[in-house]
């Protein structure tokens, strides 16, 4: 029983410390470039001018171009989410 309630407890507090961010003012979607390869993560550029990272999957390249999703939070945060790994190759 305690094997299971430790591991439970810490990602109960995980995601209360990192998967809450507040209300969201708008969520959107947008396209964004793959500008580097960073490893485990991928810088992109979004179709706003915005330079963000995300985690990147393996099939993506530099130059590709993908789908992710903008949401705002009310606090002033964003967040971008990848929804495709290959809306087109360059």
């Amino acid at each position: 029983m305690l094997g299971i309630a430790v591991p439970l407890v810490m990602i109960l507090v995980w995601w209360g410390v990192w998967g809450n961010h507040g209300k969201v003012k708008s969520v959107s979607e947008t396209t964004a470039v793959v500008i580097r390869d960073e490893g485990h993560t991928c810088l992109m550029r979004v179709a706003t001018g915005e330079e963000v990272r995300v985690f990147r999957p393996a099939n993506l390249r530099e130059g590709m171009t993908v789908r992710v999703t903008r949401t705002e939070y009310r606090g002033g945060e964003l967040r971008f989410d990848l929804i495709t790994a290959a809306a087109s190759r360059p």
